[in-house]
């Protein structure tokens, strides 16, 4: 075998080892783990809450404020002191029950969604040294305007819990007094310094569903939403009552609420 030959022989058997070991080493290097499919992210956060009102399927709400029981009685003003007061009959008025109804409950939806407060104001008169209405709910942030058709001299101070919203004198003939109501849900209680008998209430509340019973007791709340709801009672003397009712859309819920001396 000429000398070649044996080169050639011996270099094609060289390459063979070669690829052999160059197979084997890269068949034992070790492998990256495949990657695993990717999960959503998970959380342990609780579920969002979701409202259970449907502002587009309104309902209603009707009723009446009894009152158990023989009413407390309502004795005279000391009005005396002023000739002009000493004219207007000088009856407290407090607590007006007639036939076992009870007037100037204030009737709101406690949890209704908020909306912002209307154009139209809210007006309360000095007349016959009394403020009237004597009891009136509002839209937090609405307008409040105190007039006077007295011939004598007032000073409206308004308060909001232990604070003092306003505290202004009215003389006879004098230009309105106008103010926004606060925002947040409360009571406003209107006295006055020169008459101290005088007194009114405003109850601000978040939404437009409320009323007043009126002399019969009776009250009625019109385009209610729909759902679970908390429906609050208030009276100036009694205090407040709350129960859960469920408003069904296009339906009237007929509502009863009782009052007496012990809810004093």
């Amino acid at each position: 075998m000429s000398s070649s030959l044996r080169l050639g022989l011996f270099l094609l058997a060289l390459t063979v080892v070669l690829a052999g070991g160059l197979y084997l080493l890269k068949s034992s290097a070790p492998q990256a783990p495949a990657p695993r499919p990717s999960r959503a992210p998970t959380s342990n956060a609780p579920p969002m809450a979701t409202t259970t009102l449907d502002i587009g399927g309104g309902g209603g709400i009707e009723g009446e404020i009894l009152f158990d029981g023989p009413p407390p009685p309502m004795l005279p003003l000391k009005v005396g002191a002023d000739p002009i007061c000493a004219k207007s009959d000088g009856i407290d008025e407090q607590v007006l029950v007639r036939d076992g109804k009870l007037r100037n409950v204030v009737v709101r939806i406690a949890n209704g969604p908020s909306i912002p407060a209307p154009a139209r104001a809210l007006e309360v008169n000095q007349q016959e040294c009394k403020y009237q209405p004597r009891i009136q709910a509002a839209v937090g942030g609405q307008t409040l305007v105190v007039r006077t058709s007295d011939d004598t001299l007032h000073n409206v101070h308004a308060h909001f819990g232990s604070s003092t919203l306003f505290n202004q004198a009215q003389p006879p003939r004098s230009r309105a007094i106008e103010r926004a109501l606060p925002e947040n849900v409360g009571i406003v209680r209107l006295t006055c310094d020169v008459h101290p008998w005088m007194i009114a209430y405003v109850v601000v509340t978040n939404n437009s569903w409320f009323a007043v019973s009126g002399e019969d007791g009776r009250f009625h709340i019109d385009g209610v939403p729909a759902g679970e709801l908390m429906l609050e009672t208030w009276h100036e003397r009694f205090g407040k009552k709350t129960r859960q009712v469920r408003i069904t859309p296009n339906e009237t819920l007929k509502v009863l609420v009782n009052y007496s001396l012990d809810d004093r």
